[in-house]
Order: C-alpha cells, then structure tokens, then sequence
C-alpha cells in the first residue's frame, strides 16, 4: 500500500508565493499594470513645496535659496498674502535685497497703490540700498504707502539721509499724508534740521499748513531757534533784527512818505518772541 506524502501548509504558501511572482504581479514596478493611474508626485520633497506660498514666505523672512527655488520652478509672481501684499513688497520690507533684485529680473508687475508700494516699505524701513534699486527702475517716489508718501515715512522714522536720496530723486516736498502733515512740517517738528535746509533748497513752503500749523508755527512752539532761523531766511526775513527793519539788504528810503510798518508790513508768523536757547544751549 502506497501513501502520498501531503504537502505541508509552509510547503503550499510558497509554492503559490511563487506561482504569483511568476505571473507578473510582483515583477519590474517602475511601469504600472495598464489601467492603472500613476501615483501623485510627493509635493513635500521639492524644494518650493507649497509654491507661491513658500515665495511669499520667503519674502517676508528673508529666505533667498527658497525664493530662488521657487522662481526656478515658475511660480506665479503676482501672488498676495492675507494682507494683500506681494513677494516685492514684503522683500522690500524686510531689507532682502537679493530676493528683490531676483524678482525684478524675473519682470514682477507691480501697480503701486496705497496698499502695494515696495518704495514705501523700503522707505518705511529705511533701506537705502533697495530705495535706490526701486528708484532706478522707476518707481514712483510720488506714490503713498499706508496714507504717506516714501519721503513722509523716512523723515517720520528718523532716516535722514534716506530722506535726502527720496529729495534728490524728485520727491514731492510739498506732498501731504492723511493727516494733513507736509514733509517740511514733520522735519521742523522733530528738529532735523539737514532735511529742513533741503527741503526748502526745492522749494518747500515754510507757510503751508501741516496739520493745522505752519512749520514756522510749529518752531515757534517748540522754541526752536536754530529752525526759526533756517524758516525765517527762506522768506528773506531776520528773526534777529530790530521790529522796524525790513527785509534782508533793503534800503529804507528817508523821503519815503509811508511809515515804516507800512512800506514793511511784517510777514505774518514770523513776528514773535522767541525765548532765549538755555545757558548751556549757547555755550
């Protein structure tokens, strides 16, 4: 009597273990079976992951090698964060040069607006740098940013040679901000006396309001005498002479029949008493 052995159960996995690999199922995967759809590419191992995102991302802290990644794989330049800003914008904001240079090379559009200014952020931020490649590709130093122009936002931050660069470049000197304040106001109120002098070098007027007040007024307040003077010789007049002189290298004419308060009416403003600067001030 003969007996047929019975395969065992390890036996019989790998015999139908092998029968499946040779039909094909578990051989070369690199083409898939017909019919099948390729698999989505995994986005979170490229470099610009999320796209204009990560630019936009890269613009506001500075990530130059990101921003580069991103322009190299065509993202859209023109994209806005949640404040409405784009990668220009906020590159300029954050004093990354590089990033700003890349996306002017890469022709960026921008349309500025009160809203969208990179001038202004630059200017805001008192980047010289940035503020002079911006002005050379003809932005627009004339535009406002946040309700001021670029020359209101460097005199109010302190950026005095700033300022000169934005007067130099045909900044309006004469331009007011949504408060009503003009550039020569704000420098008078805040005694920066180098943006003064070139302000009224293109023609600033030291009698045009600014918020309310003159610039001559806004000395006066603040007892300013080095700014009353610097005013005050704008307009041909010296705070220093005597009430009844004139202006500056004038004759007086003794046959003049008119008395002199009326062949010289006094420029109004400009005719108040001034308190004397401290001790240690005029030392």
């Amino acid at each position: 009597m003969r007996f047929t052995a019975i395969p065992s159960a390890r036996a019989l996995f790998a015999l139908g273990l092998a029968g499946w690999l040779s039909s094909g199922c578990g051989g070369d995967r690199s083409s898939p079976p017909a019919g099948r759809a390729e698999p989505a590419p995994d986005r979170s191992t490229r470099a610009c992951p999320r796209g204009e995102e990560d630019l936009l991302d890269a613009a506001r802290r500075c990530r130059s090698p990101l921003a580069q990644d991103c322009l190299a794989q065509g993202v859209a330049l023109d994209a806005l964060d949640a404040g409405g800003r784009s990668a220009l914008d906020r590159a300029a904001e954050s004093g990354c040069l590089a990033i700003v240079e890349a996306l002017l090379d890469a022709g960026i559009q921008v349309f500025q607006s009160d809203a969208r200014n990179p001038l202004g952020a630059a200017a805001m931020s008192g980047n010289r740098e940035i503020t002079a490649r911006l002005l050379a590709r003809r932005f627009d130093p004339a535009a406002p940013f946040l309700g001021a122009t670029p020359l209101h936002h460097a005199i109010r931050n302190g950026f005095d040679v700033l300022a000169l660069d934005l007067i130099d470049a045909g900044a309006p000197v004469d331009a007011v901000d949504r408060d009503g304040r003009t550039p020569l106001g704000l420098a008078v109120s805040t005694g920066r006396s180098a943006v003064v002098v070139a302000l009224l070098a293109q023609g600033a007027s030291p009698l045009q309001p600014s918020a309310g007040r003159t610039p001559v007024e806004i000395a006066v307040e603040r007892q300013d005498a080095e700014m009353i003077q610097l005013l005050a010789e704008s307009i041909g007049y010296d705070p220093r002479a005597p009430e009844d002189s004139g202006p500056f290298e004038e004759e007086v004419s003794p046959d003049d029949e008119l008395p002199p308060e009326q062949r010289y009416p006094p420029p109004p403003d400009l005719r108040l008493h001034v308190s004397p600067p401290p001790p240690e001030a005029a030392a």
